[in-house]
């Protein structure tokens, strides 16, 4: 199996990047992204690629991968269904270890769907040397500039921290876009048990993708 973790950094350096260096100095995690040609033969996608990246923390070598699946019905898509899945590698195979499912169906108005790609990344903020994963996506069903479900998850070694909410424009239309965006945001209870540094976080990068990509 191809496996990124290994020294065969040349023939990688195509397919994979390194994340953000600010992020992992601040964090204390090193992580790469991947295309989807850089992930192993032996992890199976549940849907249309939409980012992946890999580690290596005190659990082992680990992906997490993104991916979207939709009907469509007369050309527009009308049914989604947005995958997270957690992998480790067992025995020199990839099995997953959590996974995050949402969707929206039968919309039979304006469908918003999507993960937000870029905020996928890779952290260790409690320093035990075991990578947590965080990720927002987008959800809505409605028409003109209505509500957008916002959620984000942080996923430390199975356990989800999520917050739910959502967004919408608030500010003046400056140059056929909109100034601000605000809106309604859940902090889920399980940030009450875990350490204060996922909480401020978590919120900080909720906040930090409030504007949907596109708008």
């Amino acid at each position: 199996m191809k496996n990124p973790f290994r020294a065969r950094w040349p023939l990688l350096l195509a397919g994979c990047v390194l994340g953000s260096a600010m992020n992992a100095a601040a964090a204390g995690m090193a992580y790469r992204k991947l295309v989807q040609t850089a992930l192993p033969a032996e992890l199976p996608l549940e849907g249309q690629f939409v980012a992946a990246v890999a580690w290596t923390d005190a659990t082992g070598d680990n992906y997490a991968v993104l991916t979207d699946s939709r009907e469509l019905r007369r050309g527009r898509p009308v049914s989604s269904a947005l995958r997270a899945v957690g992998y480790r590698v067992t025995s020199g195979v990839p099995q997953p270890v959590w996974r995050v499912k949402d969707g929206i169906e039968d919309c039979d108005l304006d469908m918003t769907s999507f993960f937000e790609a870029t905020s996928l990344e890779v952290t260790d903020l409690d320093r035990n040397g075991v990578g947590e994963v965080s990720f927002v996506y987008r959800l809505a069903c409605n028409g003109g500039v209505d509500l957008i479900e916002e959620k984000l998850f942080l996923v430390e070694d199975g356990r989800k921290y999520p917050i739910r909410g959502g967004t919408e424009p608030r500010g003046a239309v400056v140059n056929d876009r909109f100034e601000r965006f605000d809106g309604p945001m859940k902090v889920d209870k399980a940030y009450d048990s875990a350490p204060p540094a996922f909480k401020s976080f978590a919120i900080a990068k909720w906040r930090r993708f409030r504007r949907p990509t596109g708008w």
